[in-house]
C-alpha cells in the first residue's frame, strides 16, 4: 500500500489539537477543500495554508458541515466543495479542474474530501449481541454522480476503514492534522474497502471495485465480532499536468449524492455513539446504555487536514507521512 507522495508536515496540528483534548472524539463530520496549481509555486505548506486555497471544517457534534473553494490561476480554474452530514449518512463533493492554456511544467488541482465516523455496539433486548462467524454487517453506498475527464486523471475514490472500539478519537486527530495518531489508530483496523470512482481514475489492484457509470452502488460486508468504531471518506482529486493543454479538464461531480445506509446483524439493534446515523438509537437511550462524553457545539476551523488533503499518493504501512487522502485517508 505505497506510492510516491508530496511530502507535508501536519499543518498547524498544534494549534488544532488543544482544542481537541479536553474530550473523546466518539463521532464527527468533517470537510475539506483545497485548490493548487504549480504555476503560482504554491506546494510549500506556507502557501497551501492560506485561506483562499484550503479550508476545513470539522464538527465532533456529526451535524453538518461544508467546505469551499475555488481560484483562478494564470493556466486555468480550479474548484472544490465538500459537504459532510452524519445525521444523514450523506457525503456530498464537486472537484473541477479547467485549463485555459497548456500547463507545460505547471499543474493544476483540486481536491474535495468528506469524513463522518461513529462509533456502534449491537444489542439483543438488554443485552449485547452475540456475534458469530455466521453473522454479518453491512454499509451501503449508493451514488449518484458524473464524470467528465479530457487530459486529466484521478484517484477519486469512497473509502470505508472499520476499527476497534475507542479509536476513533485518534482517527479524528489524525484527520486534524496530528499524524503519531495513526499509531494509535492503525493498527486497530479491523477491515477496509475502497471503491474507486471512474472513469479517470487511476486503477489500483488494492480496489475492491470500480465504478464505471452511475447511478451506482456498493455494498461492504464484514464481520467486526463485537463492538467497533467506522470512517467513511468521499474523496475527489482531478489533477491536471504536462502535457495537458488548453481545454483540458477534469470533473468529479458527486454533490447529487452519496448516501451511506447500515444493516446490523440479524435479530440485533444497532445502538450508536451519535444518536444520530439514520437506524440507530443513541447509547445513552438505550435500557443499560453507557452515557456517552459530553458533546461540544465548538466548530473547528483549521489547517489541519492539510497533511491528508496534499497526499495524492498511498501510504507506506507503518508510515503515516505517506498516507492518500482516501484512505482517510
Amino acid at each position: 500500500m505505497s506510492m510516491a507522495k508530496l511530502s507535508v508536515a501536519a499543518l498547524l496540528a498544534s494549534a488544532f489539537l488543544p482544542s481537541l483534548a479536553h474530550a473523546e472524539i466518539t463521532y464527527f463530520s468533517s470537510a475539506q477543500a483545497l485548490v493548487q496549481s504549480a504555476s503560482e509555486g504554491c506546494l510549500t505548506e506556507d502557501c497551501v495554508k492560506q485561506p483562499q486555497y484550503y479550508e476545513q471544517n470539522f464538527d465532533p457534534a456529526g451535524g453538518q458541515v461544508s467546505a469551499s473553494r475555488t481560484y483562478t490561476y494564470d493556466v486555468g480554474t480550479a474548484t472544490a466543495n465538500a459537504t459532510a452530514d452524519l445525521s444523514t449518512g450523506t457525503m456530498k463533493a464537486y472537484a473541477d479542474v479547467e485549463a485555459t492554456q497548456a500547463l507545460g511544467s505547471s499543474t493544476l488541482s483540486a481536491q474535495a474530501r468528506v469524513d463522518i465516523g461513529d462509533s456502534f455496539r449491537a444489542v439483543s433486548g438488554n443485552s449485547p449481541f452475540t456475534w458469530t462467524s455466521e453473522d454479518e454487517a453491512s454499509f451501503t453506498f449508493d451514488v449518484s454522480g458524473v464524470v467528465d475527464f479530457l487530459g486529466a486523471s484521478s484517484n477519486s475514490a469512497i473509502a470505508l476503514t472499520i476499527l476497534a472500539p475507542g479509536t476513533l478519537d485518534a482517527y479524528a486527530r489524525w484527520v486534524g492534522g496530528d499524524n503519531s495518531a495513526y499509531y494509535e489508530w492503525y493498527p486497530t483496523e479491523i477491515a477496509d474497502f475502497t471503491y474507486q470512482l471512474g472513469p479517470g481514475t487511476t486503477n489500483y489492484p488494492w480496489v475492491d471495485a470500480t465504478a464505471t457509470s452511475y447511478p451506482t452502488s456498493f455494498t461492504a460486508s464484514f464481520n467486526p465480532g463485537g463492538d467497533f468504531d467506522w470512517v467513511m471518506t468521499l474523496n475527489l482529486d482531478p489533477y491536471l499536468g504536462y502535457p495537458a493543454g488548453a481545454g483540458a479538464h477534469g470533473l468529479d461531480d458527486f454533490s447529487h449524492t452519496v448516501l451511506a445506509s447500515y444493516q446490523g446483524p440479524q435479530g440485533a439493534t444497532t445502538l450508536s455513539a451519535s444518536g444520530l446515523f439514520p437506524g440507530t438509537v443513541a447509547l445513552d437511550a438505550a435500557p443499560g446504555g453507557v452515557p456517552e462524553p459530553a458533546s461540544w457545539t465548538l466548530m473547528l476551523l483549521g489547517f489541519g487536514g492539510l497533511g491528508a488533503m496534499l497526499r495524492r499518493a498511498r501510504r507506506d504501512d507503518g508510515d503515516p507521512a505517506a498516507a492518500t487522502p482516501v484512505r482517510a485517508a
